[in-house]
């Protein structure tokens, strides 16, 4: 794809956290602009559907791929969170998790996970992120009404 703005593409700077924007890009069709230079959508690959985020041209002239972005003037509701993910658990205990860079283990020299709740680490955590079902949700919906074709 050539990089001109014969495709539409608004500067970064006039794109609207929080608004839904038809895309034109390497996987996906409508993307919520999350205000930090992506735009999140549903990406479909072997079967599997999921959040993933594409970048405006402008945030990342490497790896920007967001061609086109066609202001759909729909906001993503307020009670929504503008994520891919709503952070990590552990598998087994379903406890919320996160990553601490200052937590150093003899096979972990860059950090480990703990518990959130109380800041407790074990060697056994399996991570596993939280998916955004709500937005996943909300842009299915928006899909399935046709505004991505």
């Amino acid at each position: 794809m050539p990089k001109n703005r014969s495709y539409n593409l608004p500067s970064l700077q006039s794109c609207v956290t929080g608004r839904v924007y038809k895309l034109y890009c390497r996987n996906l069709l409508l993307g919520v602009y999350d205000g930090y230079g992506g735009f999140i959508g549903i990406r479909t690959k072997f079967g599997s559907r999921y959040l993933f985020t594409e970048y405006h041209w402008d945030f990342d002239p490497h790896h920007g791929t967001v061609a086109s972005a066609i202001d759909l003037n729909i906001d993503v509701p307020k009670e929504i969170k503008i994520s891919g993910t709503l952070g990590a658990k552990d598998e087994r205990s379903e406890r919320l998790i996160e990553w601490d860079e200052n937590l150093k283990l003899t096979d972990r020299p860059n950090g480990w996970w703990r518990f959130v709740d109380d800041k407790t680490t074990d060697i056994d955590i399996h991570a596993a992120t939280i998916r955004n079902r709500d937005l996943f949700d909300f842009l299915d919906d928006l899909e399935k009404k046709g505004l991505g074709e």
